[in-house]
């Protein structure tokens, strides 16, 4: 979580192509573990709401 987090902070006071361009590797770093973070909260979900199934593509 700190790595999105981090990423987000900096992001909020960079907020600009040329900075977010030389940091695209961080940016996919937070983007994944944002995602794996939503699929294990659908995956929770579905346990009582089998309604619900979805999987983020990366």
């Amino acid at each position: 979580m700190e790595t999105i987090l981090s990423f987000l902070r900096d992001l909020e006071a960079n907020n600009n192509k040329p900075w977010f361009d030389a940091h695209k590797n961080e940016y996919q770093e937070a983007r994944a573990h944002f995602n794996a973070i939503v699929e294990r909260l659908i995956e929770g979900i579905t346990y009582f709401d089998p309604s619900v199934n979805c999987r983020i593509d990366s």
